[in-house]
């Protein structure tokens, strides 16, 4: 599966933490097909982090929403119309697709 690394971002963004400022950097990896993550692409993972999934001329951002490490991980699409979540689960120390859930925004 071809995959594309970019290392963790250069421009810090940083989140209030118990009333102290606590830098937060994000990785972003893109991804042919998001419903078939490597393992060792997830094992890099943590919340924050960015996904895009490629199609065609199309770049679909994925956040990681839910992580808790060897056991599940969530990522979250959103736009105007639709919230789509995927999710993986761990097994036996491999990361399997679980889910692929849409929920339209709107009526």
């Amino acid at each position: 599966m071809g995959f594309k690394v970019n290392e963790r971002t250069s421009k810090s963004r940083f989140k209030k933490q118990h009333n102290k400022l606590v830098e937060h950097s994000s990785f972003k990896f893109e991804v042919d097909n998001i419903e078939n993550i490597s393992s060792s692409i997830i094992d890099l993972l943590e919340c924050g982090d960015i996904v895009v999934k490629k199609t065609q001329n199309q770049r679909h951002s994925y956040r990681v929403s839910y992580k808790e490490k060897n056991v599940g991980i969530c990522l979250t699409y959103v736009d105007a119309s639709v919230v789509e979540t995927i999710s993986y689960d761990c097994i036996e120390g491999t990361w399997t697709f679980n889910s692929k859930d849409i929920t339209p925004i709107g009526g």
